[in-house]
């Protein structure tokens, strides 16, 4: 991930740290998001930000009918996420700003039509925070959208961190006018236990573009619409 100070942060070696199992080992949003694709027929996973690749490398081996599109600014990271995610032909990874992604994605008008997953996780180690026009840019572009953001404040559930900076929160509020006039839904976590066994509790937004979701009963009790 990357985005979120006003200056380029040095980075220690833990913080190359590749995990096998990707979304921060958590259980819940392993299952959300392995419901996503099969039951909504996703055709592309994009990330912002993808660190090391844990998440973008974890999908594309669980998943390899889908293709996965990532970047990543950091030079390092991005080296390593390609060494990780070698030999998997239904990978891209660039090594560019989440602004300079969104163009690459506009000569690709195809992705625009079909039905894509998004992580947004481009907020971290110094580099300037995208998330509006992230969302700005697929609420005007794609026409159906499942859009998962990390980092993500769960009004409510105090367990989950979030990232915030000079005022500015990663939440649903911060993010709402970017979304235009575009109906939508909005869903959440409603659980408390810690089931990653690398990662404490990390707060996670979904929101629909273009469709109609149902949570499936295995999560019924763990997500929900959310309390905005």
């Amino acid at each position: 991930m990357f985005g979120f100070f006003s200056k380029k942060q040095k980075r220690d070696e833990a913080s190359y740290q590749f995990q096998e199992v990707g979304f921060h080992g958590d259980h819940y949003l392993l299952e959300l998001v392995d419901d996503l694709v099969t039951r909504e027929r996703i055709e592309n996973f994009i990330e912002t930000g993808t660190n090391v690749g844990s998440s973008l490398v974890y999908l594309a081996k669980r998943h390899p009918q889908i293709h996965a599109l990532s970047c990543e600014q950091d030079a390092e990271a991005c080296r390593r996420a390609r060494q990780y995610a070698e030999g998997l032909t239904n990978v891209e990874i660039h090594n560019l700003a989440s602004k300079d992604f969104q163009k690459l994605l506009a000569k690709r008008p195809g992705l625009f039509e079909k039905r894509n997953l998004f992580w947004l996780d481009a907020h971290g180690y110094g580099f300037e925070w995208p998330l509006r026009d992230e969302i700005r840019f697929i609420a005007d572009n794609f026409k159906i959208a499942y859009i998962m953001i990390d980092d993500f404040k769960v009004p409510g559930f105090d367990c989950f961190r979030f990232d915030e900076y000079n005022g500015q929160v990663c939440s649903y509020d911060y993010i709402r006018e970017s979304l235009g006039s575009r109906p939508h839904q909005v869903f959440g976590p409603r659980y408390t236990d810690r089931t990653s066994k690398h990662h404490p509790l990390v707060g996670w937004g979904l929101i629909v573009l273009g469709s109609e979701y149902e949570v499936p009963d295995a999560l019924s009790n763990r997500m929900g619409p959310a309390t905005l």
